[in-house]
Parts: structure tokens; C-alpha cells; sequence
């Protein structure tokens, strides 16, 4: 049985060769005019295409992850209000893969998930900076250099727009671009500090009598960040049996992936059929070009599924 995709494809190929025997300008013209509308309808079966395996791809991996984000979410309330996550190498390992797949899980658990992807735009920024980016999204402005008020006027935002989320709401903020921080040996600690510590503090006063209603933070980097800056790790733990809301938690990612999980996706949520090429050859293939990087992995994926996607 062919797909719609399928048929549009046999049906513009079939046109293609009578354009080239027929002689007859007219005729020519109205075959040009179908082929042209064949297209049309392959480019839109594409796009929609890619974007259902767009969303399927964040299963590949991210198993690790995803146990995490379970294991916050089914904790007692009183413990697992709020975590302060940290995403490395999120370039060349596909974070933002794995930051849909831990969204995914959260709208799960959560009728009224409210994410908030925050990007620098600086090339070079500071505490003022950070506080800047969280202050567009949440309605703060100061132009004072006293940041420890600005943050004080965000928490107390973020408070307010968790209040009208209501019940069983999840604040869920992403603080991406972090590589291009300062000194990010002191802007870290000073945030946990300044920030995430007060909003630790005051949101359980603030949201008194509202059920369920939690906090998440996930900071991400391109490239390492706590390689080159040792004292951070001071503030980050891995081991989930010792985690702490007012610490980081590193959710590291795997550098690389296997022959075997890239055979699985297909087999499993790709819906890949072709008699020429099975699932295991494709996957070797791109294992063995890709190198296992799993960026490059999710872009020969697509690539495999529609050959004009350029990313």
C-alpha cells in the first residue's frame, strides 16, 4: 500500500517522461501545470512529515534524561517543586532534542505546561545581561545597577504569572546561550544565590494555597562550560540519590550514538519502508558517516526521509 507521498512522487514522474515525448506546446504547458501542482503537494506533505518526525526524534536517546525528569515529577510535591537543571554541549550532542523530550514528558504530567525559551542575543554578556533577558519575558524593567532588586522584581513576577497558571501549572524556563557569559565562575554561584535561592524561598509563601505548581530551570551551553571553570562543579551534582532543589543538576548527554539505537528509531517511530534498503542498513550507513555524532545523526535522519531538508 503507497502513501499520499508516494503517489504524488510516482504521479510526477509519470509526467516527467510525457512532457519529454510529447511535442505539442499545449499539451506541454498543461503537463508543466500539473507537475508544478505535484510539487506543490510533495513540498506540503514534506513539511508535514517533517515536522511528526521532528517530534518523534528526541526518542532516539535521551533515556537518562527522561528517567530524571520522571523521577523529579514523581516526587513528593513538598521536594520536587522546583529544579535547576544544566544541558552542556548541547551543539554537537542535539540538546535541543533532549530539552523536547523532557518538555514532552512534562506536558504529561501537566494540563498547563508554560515554557519560556530565553536567548541571548550579546556576544559577550553579564549579570545585568541575564537578569535583562528574564526581565523582557516577564514584564520587568530596571535601568538601576542594583541587581539584586531587579531580581527581587522578577521572582515576584514569575510568582504573579504562576498564580493566573494556576493549579498543577509548570513554570518551565530556559536560559540557553549561557557559553557567552563573563565570568561565568562568578556569575553562576551569584545567580543561585540572588535568584534561584530567593525564588526557592518565596514562592511556597507566595503561592500559598495554590496545588501543585512547580518550578524548572534549564540552563544550556553549546560547548563545556565546567571543564575550563573547576569551581562550578562545587554547585552541580549527577547522582540523582543526592539531589538537591537548591543545587545544579547536570543532565549529561552521550557524545555519542550507537548503530543499534539508530536501527531502533526506525524501526520503531520512523515508519520507514523501503524493500531495497532495510532499517539496519540505513543505520549503518548513517553510523558510520555520522561518526555516531548525534547532531549530525538527527540531521541524516531528516535528510534520509526528505532529501531537500537543509536543517
Amino acid at each position: 500500500m503507497t502513501t499520499p507521498l508516494q503517489d504524488w512522487q510516482e504521479k510526477k514522474l509519470y509526467l516527467e517522461k510525457q512532457l519529454v515525448i510529447i511535442a505539442d506546446p499545449s499539451q506541454k504547458f498543461a503537463l508543466r501545470k500539473q507537475i508544478e501542482e505535484c510539487e506543490q503537494e510533495i513540498a506540503r506533505l514534506y513539511r508535514g512529515r517533517d515536522r511528526d518526525l521532528q517530534k518523534r526524534l528526541p526518542k532516539i536517546d535521551f533515556k537518562k534524561a527522561a528517567e530524571i525528569i520522571n523521577n523529579f515529577i514523581n516526587q513528593d510535591i513538598e521536594d520536587g517543586n522546583a529544579a535547576f537543571f544544566l544541558i552542556q554541549n548541547t551543539s554537537d550532542r542535539a540538546g535541543e532534542k533532549c530539552i523536547a523530550r523532557i518538555k514532552n514528558i512534562l506536558e504529561e504530567d501537566t494540563t498547563n505546561l508554560e515554557s519560556f525559551p530565553i536567548r541571548s542575543s550579546a556576544i559577550k554578556a553579564n549579570k545585568k545581561d541575564l537578569l535583562n533577558r528574564l526581565g523582557e519575558y516577564f514584564g520587568v524593567k530596571q535601568d538601576s545597577n542594583d541587581l539584586v532588586s531587579y531580581a527581587q522584581a522578577i521572582i515576584e513576577n514569575i510568582c504573579q504569572h504562576a498564580k493566573g497558571s494556576g493549579d498543577g501549572a509548570i513554570i518551565f524556563i530556559e536560559l540557553h546561550d549561557w557559553d557567552y557569559l563573563e565570568n561565568k565562575e562568578e556569575v553562576l554561584p551569584w545567580f543561585l544565590a540572588n535568584f534561584w535561592q530567593p525564588l526557592l524561598q518565596q514562592f511556597p509563601i507566595k503561592l500559598e494555597g495554590y496545588s501543585k505548581v512547580r518550578f524548572v530551570i534549564i540552563v544550556t551551553a553549546e560547548g563545556d562550560i565546567l571543564t575550563p571553570c573547576p569551581s562550578l562543579n562545587d554547585y552541580c551534582i549527577k547522582d540523582w540519590n543526592y539531589f538537591d532543589k537548591h543545587k545544579v543538576f547536570e543532565l549529561v548527554l552521550q557524545q555519542h550514538w550507537t548503530q543499534k539505537e539508530i536501527a531502533d528509531w526506525l524501526a520503531k517511530h520512523s515508519g520507514y519502508n523501503d524493500e531495497q534498503n532495510s532499517t539496519s542498513t540505513i543505520a549503518e550507513k548513517i553510523h558510520r558517516v555520522t561518526k555516531g555524532s548525534p547532531t549530525e545523526i538527527c540531521n541524516a535522519l531528516m535528510k534520509t526521509f526528505d532529501p531537500s531538508w537543509k536543517g
